[in-house]
């Protein structure tokens, strides 16, 4: 028997020592805003523009955007956004997102946007953009859910958004909905998560560690029989 684990373990060190690292992670990145998504960027080790999808100018249709991700690594999700004609009661500004699948984040609660994630404003008299260390990152103010029927999104939409999960909430810089310093027409918002992904071994890492679990069993029932 103690022949049979000493196989074992050391087909679990082989494996451990040649399977590398995970294969990379799969997330699909829903999201809309009202009224416009302007750009959003991936942060990984750099920030890099990422292309709009084909629904950014109607807050009614969410668009989806597929990553491949590193396992076990930092990234940032940061999307520009502007909220069209003179900010107020009837014209407020939101935007709402969803990461999943929500499992492959180390933090799952950080997949549903809400008042976790930040929020700068870029006024257009300033135009400093988005590579400004200057801006001011503060947490988002939640306005309701996807699947509260009193918010003015459902209202108008007469429902949730399509395809975003209903707890996701609408979300936006304190001065909104008419208060003093709301951004307006040409005002640039950055609506921004930071997240890590999980650590996974990959498929050949863990079939060397069942290998080595059968050996083990293996040896063990034999002495049992024995």
């Amino acid at each position: 028997m103690k022949k049979t684990l000493a196989l074992g373990a050391l087909v679990l060190i082989a494996g451990l020592a040649l399977g590398g690292t995970a294969a990379a992670l799969n997330f699909d990145v829903t999201y809309t805003a009202d009224n416009v998504v302007g750009a959003w960027f991936l942060d990984g080790s750099s920030l890099a523009s990422l292309p709009l999808g084909a629904n950014a100018g109607n807050w009614r249709v969410a668009d989806t955007k597929a990553l491949t991700l590193a396992p076990d690594t930092a990234y940032q999700i940061v999307w520009q956004v502007e909220n069209i004609l003179t900010a107020g009661t009837g014209n407020p500004g939101a935007f709402m997102a969803e990461i999943s699948p929500a499992g492959l984040l180390a933090d799952s609660t950080l997949a549903l946007s809400s008042a976790i994630w930040e929020v700068a404003v870029d006024y257009g008299s300033q135009a400093t953009g988005i590579n400004d260390p200057n801006l001011v990152w503060r947490s988002a103010t939640a306005y309701g859910a996807n699947n509260d029927s009193s918010t003015i999104w459902w209202r108008n939409n007469s429902g949730p958004v399509a395809g975003i999960d209903g707890n996701a909430q609408w979300i936006w810089g304190p001065d909104n909905f008419g208060k003093s310093g709301a951004p307006d027409e040409g005002d640039s918002v950055y609506i921004r998560v930071a997240f890590k992904t999980v650590s996974i071994p990959d498929a050949s890492t863990l079939f060397l560690l069942g290998s080595a679990c059968l050996i083990g069993f293996g040896g063990m029932r034999r002495r049992i029989k024995g």
